[in-house]
């Protein structure tokens, strides 16, 4: 992949990139540390955590390859444009954890914005997942308030109609993820065919990708 786009990217979105990409990995090892000790983050925790985990940043990023422009550093220092890619990401992670549920808690997994709510004040589940509703319900509010912030900023610094034109069909990538992850997690059956298992347990469905060196040893299984 890296031979695909960093070459025609700047310096610049290759270092934030594999800035994002590390975010990523580092998420995924915080998860697996909290699973080793049987520790559901603290719900602010956790919204960080699913930041990262999410990996919802790189697919931005890598929607300025597609959409041939790159976001302005002076557009990146404002805060309308950090805002809108934070809202974005909240979405688009927390819109994946309401339908995603059922599989993680049949793998015994907590890592979800539902079960992290009940977990913090002891509520049903079904007042969890209302307050999960309502928190994407707030934060599409301040993604759209957030765009239209930057686009008054837009107007008052007099960006070109080219740069500008540019700036949105990256932005049109965080729509796009939002209005996405939810018609898809609709419509896919990765959150309907649910296999009950041990947390740890690999479900029939994946394949495993790993080089055979990489693999965790497997109890029973011979080397």
């Amino acid at each position: 992949m890296r031979d695909r786009t960093f070459p025609q990217m700047s310096w610049q979105w290759q270092r934030r990139f594999v800035h994002h990409l590390e975010g990523f990995l580092e998420g995924c090892l915080q998860e697996s540390r909290n699973r080793a000790v049987d520790r559901p983050p603290e719900v602010e925790e956790y919204v960080a955590l699913r930041r990262a985990t999410g990996a919802v940043r790189c697919v931005i990023d890598l929607g300025e390859l597609t959409a041939h422009a790159e976001i302005p550093p002076f557009i990146r220092r404002c805060g309308a444009f950090e805002q809108m890619l934070t809202a974005a990401v909240d979405v688009a992670c927390w819109v994946n954890d309401v339908f995603s549920l059922p599989r993680e808690l049949a793998s015994g997994d907590f890592h979800n914005l539902i079960t992290v709510l009940q977990h913090g004040d002891g509520s049903h589940r079904q007042a969890a997942t209302a307050e999960a509703a309502s928190r994407i319900t707030a934060r599409v509010a301040d993604y759209l308030a957030a765009e239209s912030a930057l686009a008054r900023t837009m107007t008052g610094l007099e960006v070109d109609a080219t740069t500008g034109a540019g700036v949105w069909r990256c932005a049109e990538t965080m729509r796009d993820w939002m209005v996405g992850t939810y018609t898809w997690s609709r419509a896919s059956s990765r959150y309907t065919h649910i296999e009950p298992r041990p947390a740890g347990q690999t479900p029939s469905y994946l394949e495993d990708l790993l080089h055979p060196a990489l693999r965790r040893p497997v109890a029973g299984e011979t080397p």
